[in-house]
C-alpha cells in the first residue's frame, strides 16, 4: 500500500468515526453504574476469598486436633485391649 493510499483510507475512517461518533458513546449513569457493580463484584470478592482461608485454616486446625485425639485415643484403647 502506498502512503497515499493509507491516508485515503485514514481519512475516511476518521470521517466515518466522525460522523457515528454517538453510536459508541456509553450512557454516563450507565457507565457510572457499571462502575458501582464492578466495585460490588470486586467487594464480594474479597470477602468471599476471606472467609475461604478462615474456612480452610479452620478445618485444617480441627482436623489436625481430631487426628491427634484419635490417635491418643488408639494408644489409650490398647491398654484396655487383651494381648
Amino acid at each position: 500500500m502506498t502512503q497515499e493510499e493509507i491516508d485515503l483510507v485514514a481519512e475516511a475512517v476518521c470521517k466515518h468515526l466522525e460522523v457515528h461518533k454517538n453510536s459508541f458513546w456509553v450512557e454516563p449513569e450507565k457507565h457510572y453504574n457499571h462502575h458501582r457493580e464492578i466495585e460490588q463484584l470486586l467487594s464480594d470478592y474479597k470477602e468471599v476469598k476471606g472467609l475461604f482461608w478462615k474456612a480452610f485454616f479452620g478445618f485444617a486446625i480441627v482436623g489436625t486436633f481430631a487426628a491427634a485425639l484419635l490417635g491418643f485415643s488408639i494408644l489409650n484403647l490398647s491398654k484396655f485391649l487383651p494381648k
